[in-house]
């Protein structure tokens, strides 16, 4: 049998298996099992992608783990075998009955991936991903559910829900498939289906029901959208039930803690939504890259060395290079007196606590507001409050809640990227079950402590040993690059749940040991954040303001190789710099050594090799062409620019 035999018989079994079920007749369509993912969608719209992005990591069997993937021979056309293979290899972490909750998706937004997030839950082709998860075809892509987020009402009283705002991208009709998700103890909810996309919701008890819709053209299904029914009492006042009990809501936002959307990515959003009011750029250095700095430390032999770790430092804790007074200001005084200085300055936990939003995906729409979150790094610096306590602030608070809506969504993401659990795993079922349960209000066992709501469940979690591995585990990786050895996990866990600020004596300890700085020679890619917030400093002077960053970003995850657009930005930026930039007769006539010195000090943290300045300065003198800006944009074009 011929290969493409082969590959048409294997998606007709995966067909077979996930069947249509029979349509009744005279009966509205019921909603389709769960389709097959398809192969010909895979081969034109995710293949290419999945081997972008994918396989320089999972294509090595020492370092893929259980998702391995062969490389593609030719990206437009590849061979069929090696197509089938990577299609066979994808479904074992696709969910047909739950795509939304695959584990490739998920990693591929970051939770529990140690290669961090490659695509934005809002980005094309995060969607096209999910699309291939709920079976689409090239054909007829999947339709979209879409209800309010809350409704309250009273009890006997009749409130009416619309679920008409749903779609379908191909244009199909569409059939509606209502469900009570969850209702309080004692509490039921009658739906009287209207049959044109609406229903009439009528409640016995006092109490906050979840209610489900579905919508199917026939062939594919949507994902869940899930609206909250809140009844209320005679008074007014909410009753408490299903899985709010502990997490009271938040007053000054009227969605509140309790509130949560549907538990899908917004598909009808290409692109991330604007800034929220009152959301302002954080505070960064007041002196620029230009600062003039005395001529005995431009014109010194520097140890590079030392020069690299101040850089080092600043990339890893700042999220930016330094500044040549920067530079300066550290170069001669001890190691240990600069990371005592950083574990002391609001600037370090601003970017610590931007991680922590990058790491929960709490972006944009989802981005806190709150004024006791945004003045976590104030209260870390003060030591008001520990590293644990600042983790557990920001998993309890509504805008998580929001990003992570419903027990299944909010126990998994919590349990994966707090303990970095895999809950598919069959051993870790029984934990999921009990979270939800928890979650849900149910008074249950979750690692030998009980307890029956959502804040329960948090303090559970955020008790556990592992909760301390896995968080230094992602910190020593941030830092060093590697893996960290199992003994001194162990003991770094003992040290940081020994008592109060114990991460940051363990995080203390690793920045002024031998591993960190006797690696400082080995060069590591800039990340894509603080590689931005780096070149407008470079460049501008300043800095990004939040908007700024989010367009950028939103750009960078957009395209599997962003290094054409960083090279763009650069010239763009340096190009929006003119009123900045010395002229040539300007620089020519102070000095152009010290111009070129500067630079490379300020852009690559380094002096000038003998060769390079002479090169730079002659041109400078020489060539009318060679310009400031040129000198600048043929550094920050370089290679070397691109790492720290």
């Amino acid at each position: 049998m011929g290969v493409r035999n082969k590959v048409s018989v294997i998606a007709s079994v995966m067909a077979a298996v996930f069947s249509v079920a029979a349509i009744a007749v005279g009966a509205p369509p019921r909603v389709p099992e769960p389709a097959a993912p398809d192969l010909l969608f895979f081969s034109r719209k995710v293949a290419a992608d999945l081997h972008t992005r994918c396989a320089g990591c999972h294509s090595d069997p020492e370092s893929a783990g259980r998702y391995l993937l062969k490389p593609l021979d030719n990206l437009v056309r590849p061979g069929r075998k090696l197509l089938l293979a990577n299609y066979r290899a994808t479904l074992r972490f696709l969910d047909p009955a739950r795509p939304e909750r695959s584990v490739l998706l998920r990693k591929s937004a970051g939770a529990g991936h140690g290669g961090g997030a490659l695509l934005d839950q809002g980005s094309r082709d995060f969607v096209t991903m999910l699309q291939f998860a709920q079976g689409a075809t090239l054909r007829n892509l999947p339709p979209e559910a879409i209800l309010s987020k809350r409704i309250d009402g009273r009890p006997a009283a009749a409130v009416k829900i619309d679920g008409t705002l749903s779609g379908d991208p191909d244009g199909d009709a569409l059939h509606y498939a209502w469900s009570v998700a969850d209702s309080p103890a004692g509490g039921r909810l009658r739906l009287d289906d209207k049959g044109d996309g609406t229903v009439v919701a009528t409640a016995t008890r006092p109490g906050r029901y979840r209610i489900e819709l579905r919508v199917h053209d026939g062939k594919l299904a949507s994902l869940p959208a899930i609206m909250l029914l809140v009844i209320r009492t005679d008074g007014g006042a909410p009753a408490m039930g299903g899985g709010m009990n502990g997490m009271g809501g938040n007053e000054s936002d009227p969605m509140g803690e309790a509130v949560k959307p549907a538990p899908r990515p917004d598909l009808t959003k290409r692109t991330d939504p604007p800034t929220e009011p009152g959301t302002t750029p954080r505070p960064g250095p007041t002196k620029t890259g230009r600062t003039v700095t005395s001529n005995q430390f431009l014109s010194a032999r520097l140890d590079p060395l030392r020069l690299r770790l101040i850089r080092r430092m600043y990339y890893d804790l700042k999220w930016r290079g330094p500044t040549v007074a920067e530079l300066e200001q550290w170069y001669s005084r001890p190691h240990e007196e600069m990371v005592d200085a950083f574990l002391a300055d609001e600037e370090m936990w601003d970017a610590w606590y931007e991680r922590q939003l990058y790491y929960f995906l709490l972006l944009d729409r989802f981005r806190p507001k709150a004024h006791r979150l945004t003045t976590l790094p104030q209260r870390l610096k003060d030591k008001k409050v520990d590293v644990p306590l600042a983790l557990q602030e920001i998993v309890r608070s509504q805008f998580f809640n929001a990003r992570n809506p419903g027990n299944d969504t909010y126990c998994t993401v919590v349990l994966e990227q707090c303990l970095g659990l895999v809950v598919q795993e069959r051993s870790n079922k029984r934990i999921l079950d009990a979270s939800k349960k928890m979650y849900d209000g149910y008074r249950v066992k979750l690692f030998k402590d009980k307890g029956d709501s959502q804040a329960d469940f948090v303090r559970i979690v955020f008790r556990q040993r592992r909760f301390f591995t896995h968080l230094l585990a992602r910190t020593w990786k941030s830092l060093h690059g590697t893996k960290i050895e199992k003994k001194e996990l162990a003991r770094a866990a003992e040290q940081a749940a020994s008592g109060s600020h114990g991460y940051r004596k363990v995080l203390r300890g690793w920045l002024v040991a031998g591993p960190y700085v006797d690696r400082v020679a080995e060069a590591r890619t800039k990340q894509e954040i603080p590689y931005v917030r780096s070149l407008f400093l470079d460049t501008l002077g300043r800095l990004p303001s939040y908007d700024e960053l989010r367009n950028v970003r939103n750009a960078f995850l957009s395209l599997a190789d962003p290094t054409p657009i960083r090279l763009v930005m650069g010239r763009v930026l340096l190009q929006s710099n003119g009123g900045r930039m010395p002229t040539a007769g300007n620089m020519l006539a102070a000095d152009p050594r010290k111009f070129v010195r500067t630079s490379f000090l300020r852009l690559f943290a380094r002096q000038p090799t003998p060769k390079e300045l002479t090169a730079f300065v002659d041109g400078l003198k020489a060539d009318p062409r060679i310009t400031p800006r040129v000198v600048l944009w043929t550094l920050l074009s370089s290679a070397e620019y691109q790492t720290y």
